[in-house]
């Protein structure tokens, strides 16, 4: 289960995280449109 202010659901977190890893997206744009910060990402 999610903290309540979780930013990304775990659903979000899988997305993210594809989108990087195997789709090869660059953090910063993954960050900018998940609206968090790349550290974050």
């Amino acid at each position: 289960m999610s903290h309540p202010n979780a930013v990304l659901t775990s659903r979000h977190r899988l997305k993210v995280a594809r989108l990087v890893v195997d789709d090869g997206w660059p953090i910063s744009e993954v960050a900018a449109r998940f609206q968090v910060s790349w550290p974050t990402v």
